[in-house]
């Protein structure tokens, strides 16, 4: 239930008050009309929605087709292997976008040049009137078109040494029988199939290994696939318009038989801890993205308006383009 920690007040999980100190003290309390204030709740992949609105659009309506797209790789069959909450120093829109497109690698991520082709990545997006949201695809185990002296076994092997948990400075320490994409996916079946315990044949190489991530409007951003299997949630900080919450999950599927593990106690930072330490490589990438997004913040108010506006990549960047046009016109709705 709930209590209010200043005079015990209490309701139930429905918002029924079931509770209060000195009830004889207060003739004009009726339960039912002091109940909690309702909101609509609904929910799919095993994350829960709220929304304050009480004349919200039905979940499923706010989804449209987009959970088609995940029938055969269920959000709701995965468990947390770690979820990091932490405050950023920008507002939740300047944080969004720091991870709607691949354009930054060559200069945020260049250690990735050597096995991710983020020149490469495929941009889509769905505007179904009451559903809109978008997606990447980026290609690993295939190098960056920047590149420098990249090769095909070469992003192999530095994929093989990030999934495997290794440090590699060679690509002949790669296995003798990953020498394709298609034998490196299969590695990752197995592995991952000793890991959790779960069937992994069904599912193509595609995604065994790259990075597909979708953007629900406003602020969720559920990843398709093994490459990455991760969620992103901004949420805005209060009132303040310069800082923000980024919630990230790692989940791993949960095994075809027995209960999975419990999840883990959230990891929690401020704006000057860094992820890295916590969930190791990938704390490195959130770090390097976190060192931008408050200079952004900063950029947007010294701008001095020539050009006017911000300048956006027509391809590279149609996924943030796409979230402010919904953005303007649910703000310009009724």
């Amino acid at each position: 239930g709930f209590r209010c920690a200043y005079h015990a007040w209490s309701w139930d999980l429905k918002g029924n008050l079931v509770y209060y100190p000195g009830k004889w003290d207060f003739p004009d309390v009726e339960a039912e009309r002091f109940g909690l204030r309702e909101v609509a709740v609904d929910s799919w992949g095993g994350f829960v929605f709220l929304n304050p609105d009480p004349q919200a659009r039905p979940l499923d309506r706010h989804l449209g087709s987009m959970p088609k797209h995940f029938t055969d790789w269920p959000l709701d069959k995965r468990h947390t292997l770690w979820h990091v909450q932490k405050r950023i120093q920008a507002n939740w829109k300047v944080s969004l976008e720091a991870f709607l497109e691949a354009y930054h690698v060559v200069q945020t991520h260049p250690q990735a040049l050597s096995s991710v082709a983020e020149h490469g990545t495929q941009y889509d997006v769905w505007d179904e009137g009451e559903a809109c949201f978008s997606r990447l695809i980026t290609p690993t185990g295939v190098p960056s078109a920047h590149a420098k002296d990249g090769t095909s076994l070469g992003a192999l092997a530095d994929v093989w040494a990030i999934l495997n948990g290794l440090r590699m400075d060679e690509a002949g320490s790669l296995p003798d029988d990953i020498r394709d994409r298609a034998s490196l996916a299969a590695w990752r079946r197995r592995a991952l199939g000793d890991l959790t315990g779960a069937d992994y044949s069904g599912l193509p190489d595609a995604m065994m290994l790259d990075s597909i991530q979708y953007w629900l409007f406003p602020n969720f951003c559920p990843w398709l696939g093994e490459g990455l299997p991760l969620v992103y949630q901004f949420r805005p900080d209060g009132d303040s318009p310069d800082s923000c919450y980024m919630d990230v999950w790692m989940l791993l599927r949960s095994p075809d038989e027995g209960v999975p593990p419990p999840a883990p106690p959230i990891i929690r930072l401020g704006p000057d801890e860094p992820f890295e330490p916590h969930i190791g490589a990938m704390g490195l990438i959130f770090d390097q993205d976190d060192f931008n997004m408050p200079r952004v913040q900063e950029g947007l108010k010294n701008w001095p308006g020539d050009p006017e506006g911000c300048t956006l990549a027509r391809y590279q960047e149609i996924r943030i383009r796409f979230l402010h046009q919904v953005l303007e016109r649910v703000l310009a709705s009724p």
